[in-house]
C-alpha cells in the first residue's frame, strides 16, 4: 500500500502542487458523505429496538438521525461552495478541484462497490460469512490467526492454552485477535 501512495503523491506532485492541496482538501467532502451515511445506518439497523426504551430512541435513533442529517447538509453545502473553480487551487473546466477529486472518488467507489457485489455476492447477501477455516475446508484458501482468545486463555495459531476440559471450550464471542473475528478457533 506504500508503494501505491508514493505513486499516486508522485502523479499528483509532477501534474501541479495545486492537485495535492485539492486532494486533502476533498477528504472532507469524503468524511462527511460516509460520516452521515453511517448515522442513517445506525438509525436503520437498530430500527425495531428504537422503542424499547426512551435511552435507546435517542441513542440508537434521534442522536444518529440528527448526526447523519447534519453531515448530510455539510457535504451538501461544501458541494456547492466547492463546484466554482475559485474556491480550489486547481480547476478543470470551470469546475474546482476540491469538487472534482471529490466527486471523482466517490463515484469510483461507487462502481467499484457495483463489481465487487457482482464478483462477491455471499458478502452482500446479509448474512454473516462462514469463517475461514471452513471456508478452507471447503476448498478455499483461509489465513490463520496470529492470536486467539479462548476461554482457556491466550493462544498462537493452531496451539491449546491449557490441558483439559477448559481447552477444548469454544471460544468468547467476537475476541478472536487477527483474521477470524468470531470464527471457531478451539
Amino acid at each position: 500500500m506504500g508503494a501505491v501512495s508514493a505513486v499516486c503523491y508522485v502523479a499528483l506532485t509532477l501534474t501541479s502542487k495545486n492537485v495535492l492541496a485539492d486532494s486533502a482538501a476533498s477528504v472532507g467532502l469524503l468524511i462527511a458523505f460516509y460520516y452521515g451515511l453511517t448515522g442513517f445506518a445506525c438509525t436503520w439497523f437498530f430500527r425495531r429496538e428504537l422503542l424499547a426504551s426512551p435511552r435507546a430512541l435517542l441513542l440508537k435513533g434521534i442522536a444518529p438521525a440528527i448526526g447523519g442529517m447534519t453531515l448530510l447538509a455539510a457535504f451538501v453545502l461544501s458541494i456547492k461552495s466547492y463546484l466554482p473553480a475559485a474556491s480550489s487551487y486547481s480547476s478543470f473546466a470551470g469546475v474546482g478541484g476540491i469538487f472534482l477529486i471529490g466527486a471523482g472518488s466517490l463515484l469510483a467507489g461507487v462502481v467499484l462497490m457495483l463489481v465487487a457485489r457482482w464478483k462477491l455476492p455471499a458478502f452482500f447477501a446479509g448474512g454473516t460469512l462462514p469463517p475461514l477455516r471452513q471456508q478452507a475446508a471447503a476448498g478455499g484458501s483461509a489465513r490463520q490467526p496470529a492470536v486467539g482468545v479462548t476461554a482457556a486463555g491466550v493462544t498462537a495459531a493452531g496451539e491449546a492454552a491449557a490441558s483439559g476440559p477448559a481447552a477444548s471450550q469454544a471460544p468468547l464471542p467476537g475476541l478472536a485477535i487477527g483474521f477470524e473475528a468470531r470464527s471457531g478457533m478451539a
